[in-house]
């Protein structure tokens, strides 16, 4: 490693690769919602499934951030941005939601604390495909 800090240049790449990932991560969460919505609706008691469904929709979309960032740059540590980004914009939105309170503090920080792991196991996944071997190129033997 030459100790030099990245360019300009690459920070806004990764900085822009990070709001792709998080944009994606989290249209996938609303196609997620909407889906799982419509077949809560056959369901005798829709309100039992919805924090369920709705946390899964968030971990699913943060490993699919996590996925599509681990493909743009190549470094899994910078799939924590996206993840942290669907994980800060998920608080904002729950702090306009009002809530029956039933769960406690800790275990809501918990569960916000994994959105951006579960963006790190999907760059993890993406991290594990076998890298393909270059073929050796065989010439045929020249006859002198």
């Amino acid at each position: 490693m030459t100790g030099k800090g990245k360019t300009k240049s690459e920070r806004t790449g990764v900085a822009l690769s990070a709001l792709f990932s998080a944009g994606v991560g989290a249209g996938i969460a609303l196609l997620i919602a909407v889906l799982s919505s419509a077949f809560l609706l056959f369901v005798p008691d829709p309100s039992a499934f919805y924090f369920p469904v709705g946390l899964a929709a968030l971990y699913a979309s943060s490993a699919a951030a996590g996925f599509i960032m681990m493909k743009k740059t190549g470094v899994p540590a910078a799939a924590l941005l996206p993840g942290a980004a669907i994980a800060g914009a998920a608080a904002i939105a729950g702090a306009f939601v009002k809530g029956s309170g039933e769960r406690p503090v800790p275990l809501t920080a918990a569960l916000f604390l994994l959105i951006p792991a579960a963006s790190f196991l999907g760059a993890l996944i993406a991290s594990n495909k076998k890298k393909k071997r270059p073929s050796v190129k065989r010439r045929p033997q020249r006859r002198r």
